[in-house]
């Protein structure tokens, strides 16, 4: 872990800072959502898992796994196999035993159930996807980085961000509660989208029972 630190600061941030395109960017969640016109498919997940031809692997998050040796667990979920590879690059992790091939099925199973759980979606940048992170604030250095900024979606690869239908919106606080980035308050009942902190992960508009967010 220390090793791995010392790579991170030394190595991997140094060399990622002035590069144009970067490594990762922001999804919407939405696996049962119809985005046959509002999302684009190089930004819709299911559309995305639905174009790989495999193999699919799950494997353990790294993330995760060094909260858990700092002795600071994860807030938002219990489980460690959250992070998912596909193609080629399934096929290495396979050889090294780095983790578990499943189905395309239960590879969007498992995405469900990260997104039930108020998880990001972060594939690479890449018209193919070949890797998707689930992400949270206490453990992705990176998530926790942007939540700590006054404007995170400044600093975001993203095509999307919420909005309030306000005539539909019943002031539950679901969203505020859902939202990673603090990116939603609720005023006078209303939720109010604070557009320089929403980084367009959607996990406020699958959980709106009023479908106010969009």
């Amino acid at each position: 872990l220390d090793d791995f630190e010392q790579y991170i600061q030394e190595g991997w941030g140094p060399a990622n800072k002035d590069i144009d395109i970067p490594q990762m960017r922001m999804i919407p969640v939405g696996i049962e959502v119809d985005y046959s016109k509002e999302v684009l498919n190089y930004d819709n997940i299911k559309s995305l898992f639905q174009r790989s031809e495999g193999p699919f692997l799950i494997t353990n998050c790294v993330c995760r796994q060094t909260q858990d040796l700092l002795g600071d667990p994860c807030k938002m979920t219990n489980r460690r196999e959250v992070c998912m590879t596909f193609g080629d690059l399934a096929k290495m992790y396979i050889e090294q035993g780095w983790g578990r091939e499943i189905s395309k099925q239960e590879a969007l199973e498992h995405l469900r159930h990260n997104e039930e759980e108020g998880l990001i979606f972060r594939p690479g940048n890449t018209q193919k996807m070949d890797f998707v992170c689930s992400c949270c604030y206490c453990c992705c250095g990176n998530i926790a980085n942007l939540k700590s900024l006054p404007n995170p979606a400044d600093f975001t690869t993203s095509n999307y961000y919420a909005t309030i239908n306000e005539d539909l919106c019943t002031g539950c606080g679901v969203c505020e509660d859902r939202c990673q980035m603090d990116a939603i308050s609720i005023e006078n009942d209303t939720a109010s989208i604070i557009l320089r902190r929403c980084i367009g992960c959607g996990n406020c508009v699958i959980t709106c029972l009023s479908e106010a967010i969009s």
